[in-house]
């Protein structure tokens, strides 16, 4: 062995180098760097799937916001078209407003005869008799 690749001289108390213990602790700090390296990985995925949501919450509530404001600008502009169930519905409301007026017209009608009949009946009769030929 030549002096340039021989071990250190010790000085004072130190203490002895195994190579067991410098594999046990290089082991150590692989697994560490390999832990902080997953767990790093596991956070930027984190990260980034909570910004996906993140966004694709923004997006929605856009959406939604465009989509009311259109329905209130084309229901402003434009009437909306009815389905024949509603125009059928709209006739038959309409029927019945002029049946109903016209059952009371009748009444009315019927009240005012009455009390012109009333009024005939204090009159006296006339009466009428036939002469045989």
């Amino acid at each position: 062995m030549s002096p340039s690749t021989a071990a250190p001289a010790r000085t004072g108390k130190q203490k002895k180098k195994f190579a067991e213990d410098s594999g046990i602790a290089h082991l150590l700090s692989l697994s560490q760097s390999i832990t902080d390296a997953k767990s790093q990985l596991h956070q930027t995925r984190i990260d980034t799937t909570k910004s996906k949501i993140q966004a694709q919450k923004l997006k929605k509530q856009q959406d939604a916001q465009r989509k009311k404001e259109r329905s209130t600008t084309e229901a402003s502009n434009q009437l909306k078209a009815k389905s024949k169930a509603e125009i059928k519905a709209g006739l038959k409301a309409q029927q019945r407003e002029k049946a109903k007026l016209r059952k009371e017209k009748r009444k009315a009608e019927s009240k005012i005869k009455e009390e012109g009949k009333a009024k005939d009946d204090k009159k006296p009769r006339k009466s009428v008799s036939f002469a045989l030929a």
